[in-house]
């Protein structure tokens, strides 16, 4: 069992760990990109965003991309207003946490 007990302080990143937006990061991504003709499956966006690489970008001009990357951003601001992204679970731990450490937030 790993001991705690010189635990001080909680820090925890945002995205994947508070909440979950990655979905509909790539559902934003893949929506632009069908109005262009250009498919995206799952698969081939986990395939070039983990390395931290583009799926589209030798398909799109400069003035393209700056395009589709505000249209995409704007679609992906309204998923995150009107879709759940909660992790089930974080926010009863947090509060079970909350009286006993200092938290914060870091990204």
């Amino acid at each position: 069992m790993t001991d705690f007990s010189n635990v001080t302080h909680l820090l925890f990143g945002h995205d994947g760990v508070l909440v979950d937006s990655e979905y509909w990061y790539f559902k934003a991504t893949q929506d632009e990109l069908a109005l262009m003709n250009i498919h995206l499956t799952l698969d081939q966006y986990m395939d070039h965003m983990v390395p931290g690489q583009s799926a589209y970008t030798s398909q799109l001009s400069s003035n393209e991309r700056e395009a589709f990357r505000e249209r995409r951003n704007r679609r992906y601001a309204s998923f995150l207003l009107s879709q759940d992204i909660q992790i089930p679970g974080v926010e009863n731990t947090l509060a079970s946490l909350s009286g006993s450490y200092p938290m914060a937030i870091v990204t």
